[in-house]
């Protein structure tokens, strides 16, 4: 279990952002959804899931819609 644990969280990025619309889209830096977006445009989203935690400790499920380079 602790095994599992420790590879989760190493494939995990933090990063910080901002909801800027009231329907909930978020801007943040393009590092911390990289893998993510990647992953999106591969078809193995499920692999490289795109959570959100909000200050209230609420989890979102997101999705990538575009990034700068």
């Amino acid at each position: 279990v602790l095994d599992e644990r420790r590879q989760l969280l190493e494939n995990m990025t933090h990063g910080s952002g901002f909801i800027y619309s009231a329907d909930g889209y978020i801007l943040t830096n393009a590092h911390v959804v990289a893998e993510a977006a990647a992953a999106q445009q591969s078809g193995a989203a499920a692999s490289r899931q795109l959570v959100v935690t909000l200050q209230d400790g609420r989890h979102l499920q997101g999705t990538v819609l575009c990034m700068d380079k």
